[in-house]
C-alpha cells in the first residue's frame, strides 16, 4: 500500500482475443476509464500486440479514440504509451503526443533487456523537438540482464542496462512465457482437485 504522497499509474494493456486486435469503442470507454480512475497521470492504454507500418495508421486511430475519451472527463495529465514500434514510426506517435501537450511517457519492454537501438530514436526525436529536458520515460516490463557464470567477462549490458535515457524503471509485471499445452496440464490439474 502506497503513500498519499505516491505518484499513482495503473497500465492497462488490451490483450484482443479476436482477429482484430483493436478493442472497441466500449472496451475503450473501460480501459480509459478504469486507467483514469486509479491513476494520478493517466496513462493511455497498450495493445498487446505488434504494430508495424501496415496497422499503424489503426494504431494511430485507436491512441487519439484513447485520448478523446480521457479528455471528455478529464482534470489529470496524460502519458503517452510508447510500444514496440519499428525505430521510424517513433516520430509520427511523438509528434501527436508532442501536439497535445503530452511530455510524460511509458515505454513498454514486453519483458525485454532495454535496449539503446530502440530508445536513441526516441530520445534523439525528442532532442530534436527541444523537448528532451521537459520529457519523462517511464520504462516498464523490463528484462534485467543475467551474468554469465563460469567466465572472467561480463558483458556491460548485463549489469549497465538502464543507462539508456528512461528516467524511472518500473519492475516487470510480465509473467513466464509457458507454452499452452503447460495452460491446458495445469487447468486439468486443478479440476481434477475440485471434484
Amino acid at each position: 500500500r502506497g503513500q498519499s504522497t505516491d505518484l499513482n499509474i495503473c497500465l492497462m494493456k488490451f490483450d484482443a482475443k479476436k482477429p482484430d486486435p483493436f478493442p472497441t469503442s466500449k472496451e475503450i470507454e473501460l480501459l480509459t476509464d478504469i486507467a483514469h480512475s486509479y491513476s494520478d497521470i493517466t496513462p493511455i492504454p497498450i495493445l498487446d500486440t505488434k504494430i508495424y507500418a501496415t496497422n499503424f495508421k489503426n494504431f494511430m486511430n485507436y491512441v487519439d479514440t484513447c485520448y478523446l475519451t480521457i479528455e471528455e472527463l478529464n482534470q489529470k495529465p496524460i502519458m503517452g504509451a510508447l510500444p514496440n514500434l519499428p525505430r521510424e514510426i517513433y516520430p509520427k506517435l511523438l509528434d501527436y503526443y508532442l501536439d497535445k501537450g503530452i511530455n510524460a511517457f511509458y515505454f513498454d519492454f514486453n519483458g525485454q533487456t532495454p535496449d539503446h537501438l530502440k530508445l536513441r530514436p526516441i530520445l534523439r526525436h525528442l532532442k530534436i523537438k527541444k523537448t528532451l529536458d521537459n520529457t519523462l520515460i517511464y520504462g516498464v516490463n523490463a528484462k534485467p540482464g543475467r551474468t554469465l557464470k563460469n567466465t572472467n567477462i561480463i558483458p556491460s549490458k548485463d549489469f549497465i542496462a538502464y543507462g539508456y535515457g528512461v528516467d524511472i524503471l518500473c519492475g516487470s509485471h510480465i509473467g513466464m512465457k509457458m507454452p499452452k499445452a503447460f495452460f491446458e496440464k495445469m487447468k486439468k490439474a486443478v479440476d481434477a482437485q475440485q471434484l
